[in-house]
């Protein structure tokens, strides 16, 4: 059984921002990238997966399932001779839908460190805003989008963009720094420097070099997006895991003020 991972997992903007998958299916997309060999396909078991991920083995059959519905992956079983009994199963990665409506500040294909995806001390929510991070942060600078241009590209809260951002950073996979305006403490810009960068750029410019990424510039990346474009709140995300969001806007309250149920919650 092959189940080590290669250091980086690549995640496509096609996964990223399909609606029907759930927070932890593209997760495990990513792991899977991570896990496929040189005949693209990945081997390791239901058990592996559920160790790396941190969630139980019916999760991980219910998540690949959502990726074969939406065909980005083949399962393939193979069998001992003469019997029903399985020698190995093959998870073959299958070619992506050309995704048109992509953020112009994000790049194609987010690399993102395996060992990022193993730690179990990171919610599912903050892997995939790192992705989103890594996406928009050029080969050789920084990433300074505010909570904003996340919130709503995530389709969550400022709050909770904010919240995973501290989580990555306790987790060391980020390092925050802020610029203040003149003398004063009001803020000006905030930088994420990743702590992967080399790595990562590295891995950027081998997949720019097989033509299948274009490098980001500082510009391209740092610079802000108009509201209410293809780039910045239009982008039909995966993260509509926040409780108090719904279609982009907070739940109403009862008069008790308690949050309304919501029908839309992310199936974690």
């Amino acid at each position: 059984m092959i189940d080590t991972p290669n250091f980086f997992a690549i995640l496509p903007s096609a996964v990223r921002y399909n609606p029907k998958l759930t927070a932890r299916s593209v997760i495990l997309y990513a792991l899977l990238t991570s896990l496929a060999v040189a005949d693209g396909a990945a081997y390791a078991s239901n058990k592996y997966i559920a160790d790396t991920l941190d969630v139980s083995e019916p999760t991980v059959k219910r998540l690949l399932r959502e990726l074969e519905a939406e065909r980005y992956i083949a399962m393939r079983y193979e069998y001992k001779n003469g019997t029903k009994e399985i020698a190995r199963r093959l998870i073959r990665m299958l070619e992506l839908p050309m995704l048109l409506d992509v953020p112009k500040t994000q790049a194609l294909y987010a690399v993102i460190p395996t060992h990022i995806l193993a730690m179990s001390e990171l919610s599912v929510q903050a892997k995939l805003l790192y992705a989103e991070i890594v996406a928009a942060t050029p080969t050789d600078g920084f990433c300074s989008k505010p909570a904003t241009f996340f919130a709503e590209l995530l389709h969550t809260s400022e709050d909770s963009v904010r919240r995973w951002i501290r989580e990555l950073a306790s987790a060391n996979a980020l390092r925050v720094e802020m610029e203040y305006k003149g003398s004063t403490r009001e803020i000006y810009r905030r930088r994420i420097y990743l702590t992967d960068a080399d790595e990562i750029a590295e891995k950027r410019a081998e997949l720019a070099a097989d033509g299948t990424e274009t490098a980001l510039s500082d510009k391209q990346s740092n610079e802000p997006a108009a509201p209410n474009t293809p780039v910045c709140g239009q982008i039909l995300g995966v993260c509509k895991n926040d409780p108090t969001y719904k279609n982009g806007k907070r739940r109403k309250r009862n008069r008790h003020g308690k949050r309304k149920k919501s029908t839309e919650r992310l199936r974690l």
